[in-house]
């Protein structure tokens, strides 16, 4: 076994490590909880083309993500927990690590390059937590790079099979968030490339390039065009109208930011922040790449899709995903200097710069036990071993990183930091801050409602105006009671189980010819210790 072939086996060690050792520990968002409900119903009601969510048509989002999801839900089974719904994402996230693996390979010839953008892609903690999400951004946007990669290999080879294969992700990324993924990711390339690699191959391939991209505009297509082939009235009627305009409102009216709201990403790079934020200066970063067209296509690329993601008004930090894939391959071009280099030919901007990272190591490795001894140790559940397996654990990669040669410093100091993100969310965000809420609400020993949707229960449920949550959590779709179906009360069933946070006197009032006859108080949710009740009523 060469040593190229062991450090291969040792990077797809931390790449599993790091995509699926924390998908268990937070609890689903709405985001989420949305993909999954939709995600159960194709599963369940066979609603796979006209999409639904909670009986609702649901066409805010293409089906894409929402099919994958469902494919492996009906594989597992609709009531496995929470965090096996999570798997696919992970998945996807380990499909762009190794596409990223190929294109640096492709495009450099280099191995170690490629090896290294992969680790770096690995222990960025925002890359890492986003992919942890079962959310549409991470299915659009490997998509859009799976395109880059094909259309690159096409470029290369010069073979029809990989632009045809372009042609499909490009409607895969589209069937997974829009053109959001070719926006930021697909286009940004293609200018960069052809920047740095000359108009030659821009005159040979464009008319190629555009074919695929209309192609793969069919392909998406394909999807409203076989609603209006199976149900025109859907299609005519003004529910697509409604939607679009909707997501117009959405996109120009929610979490608008600054134009400078982006500014502090490489700070959600975690370890890479400071070396990220030297090699956006080519003074310092192009002495010290190997290959500087590789780094110049790099560097545009990111700025092109910073730019990009900055004019868009509605912001939010997990919209940031594009820069956190494009990162990896700034940084390996760089920092793969250190690999080939003595503590001897050290300038001081080097030494200061690896300097740093022991520092963030350490000072990483003194939160973590800060966070053991102080918060964990107290708690019953886990006892002394958990810190005590915290202290010893990161031990051997602060020698690794302390005593090595600069290469070392590299690659520990970035292990340091996947050890921190695991062993940190694994207690303060699964079990600590629902500690703190337990201590400070929790008062009675309800059950948890999540534990109808694990139980299959068969009873049929109403509410007024239900939440996601609610409807995830029950196990089934519920009735809304404010829809025009149920406004005239005589089409309302003489017994039902009301789902509702009303007292009791609040909902007769909504309902005046029913009585309670039962009631049942639950959690809403296993980290939330709000209450809500399930009244069984009846007829008068």
């Amino acid at each position: 076994m060469n040593k190229i072939f062991r450090e291969k086996l040792v990077l797809i060690l931390i790449v599993i490590i790091a995509l699926f050792g924390n998908i268990w520990v937070s609890y689903p968002d709405i985001m989420e909880i949305r993909n999954f409900v939709t995600a159960r119903e194709m599963v369940t009601d066979g609603n796979w083309l006209i999409t639904t969510m909670n009986g609702a048509y649901r066409f805010e989002k293409p089906p894409l993500p929402t099919w994958i999801t469902a494919g492996f839900m009906k594989l597992i089974g609709i009531n496995a927990p929470d965090w096996t719904m999570r798997i696919p994402s992970a998945l996807m996230g380990c499909l762009f690590l190794y596409l990223l693996y190929l294109f640096i390979k492709l495009l450099t010839n280099k191995d170690q390059i490629s090896m290294l953008a992969v680790f770096i892609g690995a222990t960025t903690i925002m890359f890492t937590n986003l992919v942890n999400e079962n959310t549409w951004d991470t299915y659009t946007y490997v998509f859009a790079f799976a395109t880059v990669f094909f259309s690159l290999k096409g470029i290369k080879t010069n073979k029809l099979f990989y632009f045809i294969l372009t042609s499909f992700t490009i409607g895969a990324s589209i069937l997974s968030k829009g053109p959001v993924g070719l926006y930021l990711i697909y286009f940004p390339f293609l200018i960069s490339y052809f920047l740095i690699y000359g108009k030659e191959e821009l005159k040979k391939y464009w008319k190629i390039l555009l074919g695929t991209f209309l192609l793969g505009i069919l392909i998406a297509g394909l999807w409203p065009l076989s609603i209006y082939l199976k149900n025109k009235d859907i299609f005519m009627s003004n529910i697509f109208q409604k939607v679009i305009n909707k997501e117009v409102a959405t996109w120009n009216n929610r979490k608008q930011e600054s134009i400078f709201y982006y500014l502090d990403y490489p700070v959600y790079t975690g370890i890479w922040m400071l070396p990220l934020v030297f090699s956006f200066f080519p003074k310092w970063s192009k002495p010290r790449t190997v290959d500087k067209n590789f780094l110049n296509l790099t560097l545009i690329w990111n700025f092109i899709t910073f730019l990009g993601l900055s004019a868009v008004g509605m912001k939010k930090k997990r919209y940031m995903l594009p820069l956190f894939m494009t990162s990896p391959m700034i940084l390996s071009s760089v920092l793969i200097y250190y690999f080939e280099t003595t503590k001897e030919q050290l300038k001081k901007s080097d030494k200061f710069l690896l300097n740093f990272q022991k520092f963030l190591s350490l000072i990483l490795y003194i939160f973590v036990l800060f966070i053991a001894y102080i918060f964990i140790y107290p708690n019953e559940k886990t006892g002394l071993w958990y810190p005590i397996f915290c202290t010893i654990l990161f031990i051997p990669f602060l020698i690794y990183t302390f005593k090595g040669n600069p290469k070392k410093v590299i690659i520990g100091s970035g292990i340091i930091m996947l050890l921190g993100n695991l062993t940190g969310n694994w207690y303060i965000d699964r079990y600590l801050r629902l500690e703190v809420k337990k201590k400070i609400f929790l008062k009675y020993d309800y059950p948890r409602l999540s534990n109808l949707r694990r139980t299959l229960s068969k009873e049929e449920f109403y509410s007024f105006n239900p939440s996601m949550r609610e409807v995830w959590n029950i196990g089934k779709q519920i009735n809304d009671l404010s829809t025009e179906k149920y406004m005239d009360t005589d089409n309302l069933p003489n017994t039902m189980n009301i789902v509702t946070s009303d007292s009791p006197e609040k909902l007769l009032k909504k309902l005046p010819q029913y009585k309670i006859i039962n009631t049942k108080t639950y959690y809403k949710e296993d980290n939330d210790n709000n209450t809500i009740n399930i009244y069984i009523i009846q007829r008068i």
